[in-house]
């Protein structure tokens, strides 16, 4: 008789999938498009507008992205725990125990509830629970597979071909994969639309931006203002102001005006090689 494979074949084969590098870098760059997309979506402006790198994408995302990988570890943690108490008890009573039984049924219930109590918990928390659906959906696979193992091996029944076993595993893996990544979204989807959220909350504390030009900007946005100034004093012209800071990347800056608004409002974007920025920290309470 073949024997059955090992218990922690899939949970190396997950490991190894999350520590490769290649797909860390692609979760990271998805989180990071897919976060400022949204965020850009909030604001009323398109993504293509700020060209960020892919540099930038993995920077903006360690930190987010670390914290989800971290809550899947803590999972993988309990469930070696779990497995590893299963063995001593199989090892020290027998197959037919009756709490590892009731265990193993409640395994198989939790294939159900836990997908199931994320979706009725979604009124009470919509955000946590559209992040935590696809992990419940792997989870739920995860556990299904584990139980099948454990029915397997505590009967005695013979364990798959070698070349079913592979195949089985590598399904496993990716769709718990795919629901890695579609949680990763749907994270990256929360935080940018937080991200932009907070932002309008903010504007008027975001700090005001000074431009200076040797030339007319023809800047045109709902509180902005023009000053001419004297040419004798300054190589600049002119100064604009009412301005607010929205991003900086690639040399750019992406400014909005005091009066802005995702319905009606203007996003301005210049580039830094013939103007000269001045950013001013408003004290509180003060203009």
């Amino acid at each position: 008789m073949p024997e059955p494979p090992d218990r922690n074949t899939l949970v190396r084969a997950l490991a190894g999938v999350l520590a490769n590098v290649a797909v860390l870098t692609a979760l990271l760059v998805y989180f990071g498009w897919v976060r400022i997309a949204e965020q850009s979506r909030w604001l009323g402006v398109d993504e293509s507008l700020f060209r960020v790198s892919t540099r930038e994408y993995l920077l903006r995302s360690v930190r987010p992205v670390l914290i989800l990988l971290i809550a899947v570890a803590g999972v993988a943690l309990a469930w070696v725990a779990l497995d590893h108490w299963i063995g001593r008890r199989v090892t020290a009573r027998g197959p037919h125990d009756r709490v590892v039984r009731w265990t193993v049924r409640g395994l198989l219930s939790a294939v159900v509830l836990v997908p199931g109590a994320i979706r009725l918990a979604r009124p009470l928390w919509p955000a946590a629970t559209y992040v935590a659906f696809p992990l419940g959906v792997a989870v739920a696979l995860l556990l299904v597979l584990y139980v099948l193992w454990l029915r397997q091996t505590t009967s005695g029944g013979a364990a798959l071909p070698a070349s079913r076993d592979v195949v089985v595993r590598a399904a496993a893996a990716l769709v718990v994969g795919i629901c890695l990544f579609t949680a990763a979204a749907n994270y990256a989807t929360v935080e940018g639309r937080r991200l932009a959220q907070g932002f309008l909350v903010a504007l008027p504390h975001q700090p005001q931006v000074l431009v200076y030009s040797a030339q007319h900007l023809h800047i045109d946005a709902p509180g902005a203002r023009e000053e001419a100034l004297p040419p004798e004093q300054s190589a600049y012209l002119y100064r604009y102001v009412g301005l607010r800071l929205l991003e900086y990347t690639n040399d750019t800056w992406f400014l909005v005006s005091d009066d802005w608004s995702p319905a009606y409002g203007v996003v301005v974007v210049l580039p830094d090689d013939a103007i000269r920025v001045e950013l001013v920290r408003e004290a509180a309470g003060g203009r």
